[in-house]
C-alpha cells in the first residue's frame, strides 16, 4: 500500500487539491492522509505513525503547497529506491533544495536520478522499512551553528537516514514537473 501523506498548517492550495485528485484518479490504489497543525515535524511524525499502523509499504510525502503530475507515484516507485524525491525550488529563493557535499544541487538540464545527501520533502517517496530502522524521533528541527539557523525536519531526517545506511536520490525529470504554489510559483 502507498500512502500519500500531507502535512498542512490549516489549508491546502486549490491547485494542490486539483493535482491530488488527478493523482488519485491515475493511481486509484493510493490512500491519502493529512495531518493539520503548525509544527510540521509533529505532522510528519503523525503521518508516518498512521501510515505504518495501516500497513503502508511506501509513504509519499506531498506538501500542501506543491504542484505535481498525476503520474508522480509511478514515476517514483519505478526507480526502486528507498528514499527518492523531487528536487524542488525553495519557496523563498530560486535555489533547489537537494544538497551534496554541502552544496545545492541543480536539476537544470538534468533528467536522470542522482544520489544526494539531503533533499526537501515537498514530493518524496520513502519505503516504510526506512522508518523501522531509524530511531525515533524521525523529524526534528536542529540548529546548525555553521549556517546560523535552524535546519528543517526534512534535512534532519535525511542526515539520520544516511547515518543508518540509506541512500537518498533525486529524480531530476520529476523535479522539472513539480513546483511550490501560493503567492509565488517557482
Amino acid at each position: 500500500m502507498i500512502v500519500v501523506a500531507t502535512p498542512a498548517r490549516d489549508t491546502v492550495q486549490a491547485t494542490f487539491a486539483y493535482d491530488l485528485a488527478q493523482l488519485i484518479k491515475y493511481s486509484p490504489d493510493v490512500v491519502f492522509t493529512i495531518a493539520l497543525g503548525s509544527i510540521i515535524p509533529n505532522n510528519r511524525t503523525q503521518l508516518v505513525t498512521q501510515s505504518l499502523n495501516a500497513g503502508a509499504d511506501y509513504i509519499l510525502f506531498i506538501d500542501s503547497d506543491m504542484r505535481f503530475p498525476q503520474n508522480t507515484v509511478s514515476q517514483l516507485i519505478t526507480q526502486d529506491k528507498q528514499i527518492i524525491g523531487a528536487n524542488c525550488k525553495q519557496r523563498t529563493k530560486n535555489e533547489w533544495t537537494a544538497r551534496k557535499a554541502g552544496k545545492f544541487i541543480s536539476s537544470d538540464d538534468k533528467f536522470g536520478v542522482e544520489q544526494v545527501d539531503t533533499l526537501g520533502f515537498g514530493v518524496t517517496l520513502i519505503k516504510a522499512e526506512v522508518f523501522e530502522k531509524i530511531a525515533h524521533p524521525w523529524f526534528e528541527m536542529t540548529y546548525d551553528p555553521i549556517v546560523g539557523k535552524l535546519i528543517g525536519e526534512d534535512v534532519d531526517f535525511c542526515t539520520k537516514a544516511r547515518i543508518a545506511g540509506f541512500d537518498i536520490f533525486v529524480d531530476h525529470a520529476l523535479s522539472h514537473e513539480v513546483k511550490h504554489t501560493g503567492s509565488i510559483e517557482l
